[in-house]
């Protein structure tokens, strides 16, 4: 390609300033005060130089490499360009910080200052805010990836004739652009193909620092580096690896509980320990998100994320108009809705009251649809599974139709997650986050009644206890492991199979147009590029990895707290999981995936609700539980041990709610520091309208 070097590939020469770089007029990219900067974000072009072109037609247009690269570099960023396999060119982008403060002045980005108000950010006052709490530096990741994506877009194109691209895109067709004055660059050239893709760049020295003192410590235990998982990947997946730590290092006392129960003959005393599991199980539950409300704020205050309760889907100020309320964007008033006031004439609110109502109507329906629907696809299944397993004796054999049953119950949760969103697709939702909470209940459900059916069936029609307990032995090991491993094994084969299929392309056109075929080492950046985004495997690219990683704790916790009467020891498999749990998804992070995307959150969102209600369920599931193996001649008689299996089912939800009461969600001291935040502002509120005021009076006397 024209006034692209291509570079070797070589591991070395993907490290900043050393790189392949493009040219213009015998002088590089690479000024003396960028050299120091990390490049943050990469854009992809496929472009395939025509060979049929005319030397005068070809330098008749502007290349479109040449000219988005001009462009960043008019707006003083740091460039370097290298070219790849695939017709893919990719562009590294960095900015400096003052570059970035004066985007996020434009954007009037609210930022914290040292007296601890947050106020519109202002460049030349910039040593009055805030620094990032374990770099020091003035805006934090998330802040300076979406406001270096707001660079990037907001490049236009200033010249007074209008501009013609011309290239020939990936397919072989002859594509052409025209890029008229006043239009963004970039949204012009992604709407014509040529820009493929944008994602954010690792950082090479931070990311091999956390690949080994984090993911490769096992040393540490359950300890997290929150901080540095923070600066590097944001809010959100920090609050999860938060998450994944307290969970974890909370298990302990229920595993040890459990141990306890298991190793312990207690003789004539031995039919307390199921109700004293059920009492123990459900308090720790009620007690755990409780205590971890309060070590969400406590996180948030440590790195100064001013977050309220109504603020958890924080709209940033580069957020764009997609993120705005879907019934605001789409959504028609409704007749009668006047357009001076804001008076309902009784038949709108009629309609506007039948729509409501409708709506509920339906989702319940869909609801129970799916609910049988699921019943009678998958209960056959359970059954078979259930008088095979009751009849194989041979080890082999069993652990044949263990693989394959939890094969099946994963490609059935797969259909599930699908269908569910479909149907979140075909549900009107306020907002865009509306929307992704919805969908969270929809496939959590979804998942629950798939994953937990057969368990259930056990439980509570066969009362096969023993086939439970092997069932649960299974989900918690079996399961777990072969989740774990995937998570790293088909990312790494999505990799090597992009990598070959890419090189097979590369070599085929080679030997095509009659060029020399020679080995190729792709360099670091196309690495990134053909490694799997971090997404979810069931909704494409509409939400973060983590919405695989929570499902799987949240279906874990379930698993804990609702058999803890019959099986105390599936705590003690549970702890064994989140050990190996913390340290594959940080490397999965570090090692398998791209840089994830970071996003500003406040909390876990729809997930603690989905806790919550397992916390719940765990009462109603413990006290059958109990029932079924009290009543073993199944005459259900209100003998004194079923009698007080209702007893415990009320004394337990008295305990969870009394629990949930005695501790409280925000601590003492982040209740201090909020109140004092408050009155700074009042006073100084009051100061500025003191000051006007006196302005105004002394205007009006010199008058």
């Amino acid at each position: 390609m024209n006034g692209v070097a291509g570079g070797d590939g070589a591991e070395g020469q993907d490290e900043g300033a050393q790189g392949t770089s493009l040219s213009f007029n015998g002088a590089t990219c690479h000024a003396d005060f960028l050299e120091k900067l990390q490049y943050e974000a990469v854009v992809v072009c496929s472009v395939v130089r025509d060979r049929n072109y005319e030397a005068n037609e070809a330098s008749s247009h502007v290349d479109a490499v040449r000219f988005l690269v001009e462009s960043f570099e008019a707006a003083e960023l740091k460039v370097e360009v290298l070219e790849g396999m695939d017709h893919k060119v990719f562009i590294k982008i960095a900015a400096t910080e003052m570059i970035i403060g004066r985007a996020a002045e434009i954007l009037q980005l609210k930022k914290l200052t040292t007296l601890g108000l947050q106020t519109v950010f202002d460049w030349e006052l910039r040593e009055s805010f805030m620094r990032q709490p374990h770099d020091q530096a003035l805006f934090s990741w998330t802040e300076r990836y979406y406001l270096l994506h707001y660079i990037i877009h907001d490049l236009k194109h200033e010249s007074a004739e209008e501009v013609e691209f011309k290239f020939t895109d990936s397919s072989g067709r002859i594509a052409c652009v025209a890029l008229v004055p006043g239009v963004s660059i970039m949204s012009s050239l992604e709407e014509a193909g040529l820009v493929v893709d944008i994602f954010p760049s690792h950082d090479e020295q931070t990311r091999k620092a956390l690949l080994h003192g984090w993911s490769l410590n096992w040393s540490g235990g359950t300890s997290q580096p929150l901080d540095a998982i923070y600066s590097y990947f944001g809010p959100k997946i920090a609050l999860y690896f938060a998450f994944l730590e307290m969970y974890t290092n909370w298990l302990i006392f229920p595993a040890a509980t459990g141990t306890l129960y298991f190793l312990v003959d207690l003789g004539k005393w031995s039919p307390v320990i199921p109700p004293l599991s059920a009492v123990t199980m459900v308090s720790w539950a009620a007690l755990f998100l409780q205590f971890w409300k309060r070590r969400n704020l406590s996180i948030l205050e440590r790195w100064e994320l001013r977050l309220e309760e109504d603020e958890i889907h924080a709209k940033m100020p580069w957020d764009s108009a997609e993120d705005e309320p879907l019934i605001e964007q789409h959504a028609q008033p409704p007749d009668g809705l006047s357009s001076k006031g804001v008076g309902i004439d009784p038949s709108a609110r009629r309609a506007l009251n039948i729509e409501e109502w409708t709506g509920r109507v339906l989702i319940v329906r869909n609801i129970a649809v799916v609910f049988l629907a699921v019943m009678l696809f998958q209960i056959p299944f359970e059954l078979l599974y259930a008088a095979f397993s009751q009849q194989s004796t041979n080890t082999v054999t069993k652990l044949f139709s263990i693989s394959c049953y939890l094969f099946c119950i994963q490609k059935f949760k797969v259909v599930g997650g699908k269908l569910a969103v479909r149907l979140n697709k075909a549900q009107a939702h306020v907002s865009s986050e509306a929307a992704a909470d919805s969908l969270i209940y929809k496939v959590f459900w979804i998942y629950f009644v798939q994953s937990y059916i057969g368990v259930f069936y056990q439980a509570f029609v066969l009362q096969d206890f023993k086939l439970l307990r092997q069932t649960l032995i299974d989900r918690m090991l079996v399961a777990q492991v072969i989740n774990n491993v995937m998570e790293s094994l088909v990312p790494y084969m999505s990799y090597i199979y992009a990598s070959r299929r890419t090189y097979n392309s590369e070599r085929k056109e080679k030997k095509a147009n009659g060029e020399k075929v020679t080995e190729y080492s792709a360099s670091r950046v196309e690495q990134e590029f053909l490694k799997p985004r971090y997404i979810t495997n069931i909704a494409n690219d509409q939400h973060e990895g983590l919405f695989d990683d929570y499902l799987e704790l949240a279906l874990q916790f379930g698993i804990v707290v609702m058999f803890a009467s019959f099986f105390p020891l599936v705590a003690v498999l549970a702890l064994l999981n989140n050990l190996v749990e913390i340290r594959s998804d940080s490397f999965k992070l570090l090692e398998m995936m791209r840089r994830p995307v970071p996003h500003v959150v406040g909390s876990i969102g729809a997930w603690l609700h989905i806790f919550k209600y397992l916390s719940g369920a765990a009462i109603v599931s413990n006290c059958f539980l109990l029932l079924l193996m009290f009543d073993k001649d199944g005459e259900w008689r209100m003998d004194p041990g079923l009698a007080g299996v209702l007893v415990l089912e009320h004394a337990l939800l008295a305990a969870r709610f009394g629990l949930s009461w005695f501790v409280p969600e925000v601590p003492a001291w982040v209740k201090a520091k909020r109140r004092k935040r408050r009155r700074m502002q009042e006073g100084y509120s009051l100061h500025v309208l003191r000051s006007i005021s006196k302005k105004l009076l002394s205007s009006k006397q010199s008058m």
